[in-house]
């Protein structure tokens, strides 16, 4: 990803080129008639008038332009549009250049704009090396528009005749060359660049270097101009400007008058900038573009220096008219001295001697004859001396990729001994092949397939076609890849099996040594050549998605046609964006983009310049896709409103015809009936304005034919209503005082009928219900928002008024002010008082809530209640007794809970009263009723629960005491009739323990029993009276035959 430093760099250089580039449009904008003035460059060239304007300045040509108080989007790209074929037609390539781009003020695309027109028309390509900037433009068209990239060749249109006598100049300073590649001194001797073929002559090395584009040129002269004279080291558009002294020399050599650099070596960087920009611009009229905080900097940008540099070069003497001084410079003195040169010339010569050589020498590898000397000793020989040449190679590779100035070597003569590098290795790599080809046994198929790995490792994909077409030979190729190489851990196997056998034996240990290195070298190779082509997979992927989406977006980005047309062209839009998912899709793809590029990059060691250049395509594709994106969605935007112009258009010009047919034959009707018939003429007045309106519109944004046809509708409606119009238009300002007394009258009653129903609704009086409550703020609410409207109406019945009181009597006058009075008051009075009802209805739906839902719940736990007291049952046993007396109990117990939430009900509903000051504009008998009738059922709920609990308490009472009585008479009546039948009475004491028992015998308990067993026939069913009689008899009876013995036994 691009580092936080290196997008801080590239915004600081785009500031600077805004600058430069604004600064140099309006110093040619004041040549304009009217003078122009630029104030933010992306924001005043998005209509494309002023850039328009630049040009007609530039080329002296008359170009259309879409001119009006009020320029649409359609007008924009129009503009664009015609700036863009003017520049084609002057033979300039744009590339990935259109209109939407401008219009939409995509800084690189507008900065690359600019920098082309300033390279043309203050650099222009002279007719000899024409064919040669058409091949280099065409080699830019590759790399798209990348602005950081050097340019193309180009030279000074309005300084051709300079650029010309500079050529003379380098001609006349020219020296003599040999056949040698390289030059015999520097450039201060006069040496240049030949850039076609090693030997060329005197005038031919002249108009090699004329050739060697704008930078270089404008280098050289700079050069040739202020190196000579002060000695001052220009290296570059860059930091050797930053000192501010190369523009200083510049002015000096231009007029020496004007500037003395020796008062100027103790002055600051910025001091000297600011003075070389002051005096150049007053003693030259070379307007100041560049400011000296912007050079001044660590790396200026080279863009906006080259600009203003050529600026001085049409201000230079003619030839002849001064000269130019021996170079004084020592350092250059040093550089020319040959010392250099005469050290890579021998490298360069010991290169070529040995590519020849030895290409001569492995072209007999071919020959049967002498296919004995394929063996590893001397290939191992050769592959050494090849490696030692692959470092001259790569030196001279760097010093010509780089344009040093320490080299001159040709492009031809570079271009040959790549030819002659390549040549070379592929016959190493072909007799590596035969010494595979060639290993005994079970060796034999392990070269082999090594041979081929090392030959797929090691060769460049060649990728040719469209994007998608290399999209898909790359996925076939990661496919081949994988199962090519799935062979590997088997071929490893078989190479640890083998390598002990005789076969190995047989061939040089060297060489088994070199297949085992070779064999762990493939598994890393083979990794990074999988990620290398997955990234190029996707890359190309990525390139073809926006390449069909950007060829899309052009066919509708057009000039449309009819309604039916516009409609296809949307309607194959939401297909091709909707149901492909596009937004979605480009993200998907490009974040797997971005996962494979950073493991490309940490796996594959690439250097920091690949990095630097993975990262800078991601960084244009996605901001390419944000434009596209931008595009894309608008796109829709302007379809559906050319299709609503075509919608309105069509309609207006259908109800105006119709109109117009009717209101010819009108024209001679009585004159009462023709004012009440065009009484509407300003209605249709404001309708033809608005169809003119439209179909201007669709006239911008519409094919010329349909244009045509729209203007010749617009034309004929037009004439008949311009033919109609003469004849009724003194009934405009009448018909417009009868349409507004209408409006004045409707707008009037409509605002009374509102304020009468407001009224009845803010005094009526509602049911005490949260449904009612509820649908009454409901109504409060729709009343709240409609109150605006009204106010709105207020003002424009206030306005009809204000129109119409010219024509009104003293009397209406008075009677309208006092209803607009009212009224108003009226207005105010309901924009105060419905707020404040809506908030009473909320609290009072609050407390309703909450009451109801208390009461909802005492409801229910008094149903269940009564249910539970009416399962009772007032006689039982004793066991039934207590089990109602527990369920009641258990029931119950929740008693003093929902007595606390009765209570806070009847609080909550005191609130209520309270709240709407005793139930105003409110029927809380329903609520009362519902109040009072809970209150009451929970006393006698309750009251009714605490009678069954003292019944049962009484009940199961009674049960226990005459069980009681009855268990202790049993159990003593039980205990003298154990001592009857004891017969045996042996001693005395004995017999007065029985005396006793029975003289202590518990008549008292007897008695009990009866009295309890009374009493509780009170509370048993009849059916169990019966069994209670007959146990206290049965109990009486043994009771009576236990005494009538006891007076026996004493």
């Amino acid at each position: 990803m691009i580092s936080h430093r290196q997008r801080a760099i590239w915004d600081e250089q785009e500031r600077v080129q805004k600058k430069t580039f604004m600064n140099w449009i309006n110093a040619h904008l004041v040549r304009h008639v009217p003078p122009l003035k630029l104030n933010d460059l992306m924001e005043d060239l998005k209509d494309g008038t002023a850039l328009l304007a630049l040009l007609e300045v530039l080329s002296g040509e008359k170009l259309p332009i879409e001119k009006g108080r009020v320029l649409r989007r359609p007008h924009f790209l129009s503009n664009a549009n015609t700036a863009l074929m003017f520049l084609q037609s002057k033979r300039i390539k744009l590339v990935n250049i259109n209109p939407t781009d401008l219009v939409d003020g995509r800084p690189s695309v507008v900065l690359g704009l600019i920098w082309t027109v300033i390279l043309y028309f203050q650099i222009k390509v002279p007719e000899d090396v024409e064919g040669e900037w058409e091949e280099e433009v065409e080699e830019w068209e590759e790399e798209e528009v990348d602005w950081e990239e050097e340019d193309t060749i180009y030279v000074i249109e309005e300084n051709t005749r300079q650029l010309e006598r500079l050529n003379q100049l380098m001609e006349q300073e020219a020296g003599p060359r040999s056949d040698s590649p390289f030059a015999a001194g520097s450039w201060a001797e006069g040496c240049t660049i030949s850039r076609d073929r090693p030997s060329v002559t005197r005038r031919s090395a002249a108009a090699e270097k004329w050739k060697m584009g704008a930078k270089k040129t404008l280098l050289e002269w700079v050069r040739q101009t202020v190196t000579k004279k002060f000695g001052i080291i220009v290296n570059d558009f860059g930091s050797s400007w930053r000192d501010g002294t190369a523009f200083l020399a510049l002015v000096q050599c231009i007029n020496p008058r004007l500037v003395n650099l020796q008062t100027m070596v103790q002055m600051t960087n910025k001091a000297r900038l600011e003075a070389a920009f002051r005096i150049a611009e007053r003693g030259l009229s070379i307007p100041s573009l560049l400011d000296a905080e912007d050079v001044d900097v660590d790396k200026p940008d080279e863009k906006s220096i080259m600009t203003y540099v050529a600026s001085f070069l049409h201000r230079f003497p003619e030839p002849g008219t001064s000269t130019v001084p021996p170079c004084t410079s020592p350092t250059l003195e040093a550089a020319g001295s040959g010392v250099m040169f005469s050290e890579v010339e021998m490298e360069y010569t010991e290169l070529t001697t040995w590519l020849s050589h030895t290409s001569k020498w492995l072209d007999t590898l071919h020959d049967p004859a002498r296919h004995g000397n394929i063996n590893y000793e001397r290939f191992k020989a050769l592959k050494t001396e090849s490696d030692e040449k692959r470092v001259i190679y790569e030196k001279l590779q760097q010093l010509v990729t780089s344009q040093s100035s320490d080299i001159s070597i040709t492009n031809d003569s570079w271009a040959g001994i790549i030819v002659s590098w390549n040549k070379v290795s592929q016959q190493l790599s072909h007799w590596m092949w035969l010494l595979d080809a060639s290993l005994p046994g079970a060796l034999g198929p392990i070269g082999e397939w090594l041979s081929q790995a090392e030959a797929l490792l090691g060769t460049e994909v060649k990728l040719y076609g469209k994007n998608d077409e290399i999209a898909t030979i790359l996925s076939k190729k990661i496919e081949e890849h994988k199962t090519f190489f799935s062979k590997l851990p088997s071929i490893v196997s078989s190479f640890e099996a083998v390598k002990t056998s005789e076969d190995a034996a047989s061939i040089p240990r060297q060489q088994l040594e070199g297949i085992a290195q070779r064999l762990a070298t493939v598994a890393p190779r083979a990794v990074k050549r999988k990620i290398k082509l997955k990234y190029l997979e996707h890359r190309y992927c990525l390139v073809a998605f926006l390449i069909l989406v950007e060829a899309k977006l052009k066919t509708w980005a057009v000039k449309y046609g009819k309604e039916q047309e516009v409609q296809q062209i949307l309607t194959e839009y939401r297909s091709f964006v909707g149901t492909r998912n596009i937004f979605q899709e480009f993200d998907r793809a490009f974040r797997e983009m971005q996962t494979v590029s950073e493991a490309y990059k940490k796996d594959s060691e690439l250097s920091k310049a690949e990095s630097d250049g993975i990262a800078k395509f991601l960084l244009e594709m996605n901001e390419r896709w944000k434009n596209v994106s931008v595009e894309l969605r608008c796109i829709q935007s302007l379809l559906e409103e050319v299709i609503a112009y075509w919608k309105k258009f069509l309609n207006l010009t259908e109800q105006f015809e119709a109109w117009l047919d009717r209101s010819f034959s009108k024209v001679n009707l009585p004159e009462e009936e023709k004012m009440t018939y065009f009484q509407d003429l300003g209605e249709w007045k404001e309708k033809h304005g608005e169809m003119d309106e439209t179909g201007n519109f669709l006239a911008a944004t519409c094919r010329p034919d349909v244009a045509q046809e729209i203007r010749e509708k617009l034309f004929f409606i037009n004439k008949k209503w311009e033919d109609l119009f003469q004849y009724v238009k003194q009934y405009l300002h009448q018909g417009q005082i009868i349409r507004t007394k209408n409006d004045y009258r409707s707008g009037q009653e409509r605002l009374a009928l509102w304020l009468e129903n407001a009224e009845v609704l803010l005094n009526a009086t509602n049911v005490c219900t949260v449904e009612a409550i509820r649908e009454y703020g409901n109504k409060l609410k729709k009343l709240n928002a409609e109150i605006d409207d009204m106010e709105l109406l207020f003002k424009t019945i206030s306005k009809a008024f204000q129109s119409l009181v010219q024509d009104l009597t003293p009397d209406e006058i008075e009677k309208m002010m006092w209803s607009l009075k009212q009224e108003k008051e009226e207005l105010v009075r309901h924009r105060a008082v419905i707020p404040q009802k809506m908030y009473l209805t909320t609290q009072i739906i609050t407390q309703l809530e909450a009451v109801e839902s208390g009461v909802t719940e005492i409801n229910l736990w008094l149903d269940e209640g009564e249910a539970l007291l009416g399962s009772f049952t007032g006689h039982g046993t004793d066991g039934t007794m207590h089990r109602q007396h527990a369920r009641q109990k258990a029931f119950f117990s929740r008693q003093l809970y929902y007595k606390s939430m009765l209570d806070t009900k009847n609080r909550v509903y005191q609130n209520l009263l309270r709240t709407t000051n005793g139930g105003e504009n409110l029927n809380v008998q329903e609520l009362q009723d519902k109040i009072n009738e809970l209150n009451a059922r929970f006393s006698r709920v309750t009251s009714l629960s605490a009678t069954w609990e003292g019944r049962m308490s009484e009940n199961i009472r009674c049960w226990q005491s005459y069980k009681e009585c009855e268990a202790e008479v049993t159990e003593w009546v039980t205990c003298a009739e154990k001592l009857f039948q004891d017969k045996t009475i042996t001693t005395k004491s004995y017999l007065e323990t029985h005396k006793d028992f029975f003289i202590n015998a518990p008549e008292h308990l007897l008695l009990k029993v009866v009295t309890s067993g009374q009493d509780l026939q009170k509370y048993v069913a009849e059916s169990e009276r019966e069994a209670i009689n007959v146990a206290i008899r049965s109990t009486q009876s043994r009771w009576d035959d236990v005494m009538c013995h006891a007076p026996l036994t004493c």
